[in-house]
């Protein structure tokens, strides 16, 4: 019986569907994570943006207060990757033109 929803699931899985999903999950919670970044840099965001290691530290405290419904499905990295890639969104900023 196993066996068979194993190799379905195994024959399903794709990895590419599976970040877009965690990503829309996300997306769903970032009012707040937004909320939460604001109580925890505050005023101090522009000049802590640029510093990746903070800003993950950041980013991981914060993964700690997403309800576990999300912890279950996405992990630490992921969302601190998700996190990374979108910090002037959360922040609230615009995000600098390369190349200036």
């Amino acid at each position: 019986m196993f066996s068979k929803i194993k190799k379905n699931i195994g024959a399903s899985v794709d990895p590419v569907a599976i970040r877009n999903k965690g990503d829309e999950l996300i997306e769903q919670e970032l009012p707040k994570i937004q909320a939460h970044f604001r109580e925890t840099v505050g005023p101090a965001a522009a000049e802590v943006i640029h510093d990746d290691v903070l800003m993950t530290k950041c980013f991981e405290n914060i993964y700690k207060l997403a309800p576990l419904p999300v912890r279950l499905v996405i992990k630490k990295p992921a969302f601190v990757a998700f996190c990374l890639q979108n910090r002037y969104r959360i922040a609230g900023m615009e995000e600098p033109m390369a190349g200036r």
